[in-house]
């Protein structure tokens, strides 16, 4: 009930927003927003899994790790996601997106009409490796899942990969949109702002390759 009132609350504050904008038609986060909590996409070309360190109506943010207990990996600073992995602590940990909509009645989602996906990233020294997958609901959690390789430099850059790298993941089915996965023992921290899936290729070079 909690989550309902929240939603209602932030659907009023938009059509606010709309009026002091003299504006008639919801903007493409918002459609997602709303439309996410019932589970229909139709409308929305462009879908936010991150906008400005915020996750969306509709998913959830989750960290794990190869070893037992929590692991505070992921926070917020201003209008960013910092992901860390730490040194000589675990053998893997990856921070990964769920589907969690209509109070946790869906879990799942046909991801077939998008061509890519762009992050907005940036290391906290530059030159940190990682990769970045998707899974649908029957990949087991064996870390055999297609993985595609991203480095990045420590100023803010876009990212493109084709969703078409992730050849293990049924798109009509998709519960990970995305993970970050991080192995071995050097520590590494990230900076994410935005994350989206878009409908047509642009004409940038995929800046990830696969593993």
């Amino acid at each position: 009930m909690t989550s309902l009132y929240e939603k209602q609350i932030r659907l009023g504050e938009k059509y606010v927003e709309m009026v002091d904008k003299q504006e008639v038609n919801f903007k493409e986060q918002t459609k997602h927003d709303f439309s996410g909590s019932l589970n229909k996409y139709a409308e929305v070309d462009v879908l936010n899994l991150l906008v400005n360190g915020r996750v969306p109506l509709g998913f959830g943010l989750i960290y794990a790790q190869s070893s037992n207990g929590y692991y505070p990996g992921v926070k917020i600073e201003d209008d960013y996601k910092i992901l860390t992995y730490p040194e000589d602590s675990f053998d893997w940990g990856s921070a990964y997106f769920n589907i969690d909509a209509l109070n946790g009645r869906v879990t799942e989602m046909d991801f077939t009409k998008y061509k890519n996906i762009i992050l907005e990233i940036k290391g906290e020294k530059g030159g940190e490796e990682f990769a970045v997958m998707m899974k649908d609901k029957y990949n087991l959690p064996d870390g055999k899942e297609s993985r595609v390789n991203i480095r990045v430099t420590n100023t803010w850059e876009a990212y493109e990969v084709s969703l078409d790298l992730f050849e293990t993941a049924d798109k009509k089915v998709i519960d990970t949109p995305l993970g970050f996965v991080f192995l071995g023992s050097k520590a590494r921290r990230i900076h994410v702002k935005s994350i989206q899936f878009k409908v047509k290729n642009s004409q940038k070079t995929t800046n990830g390759y696969k593993s």
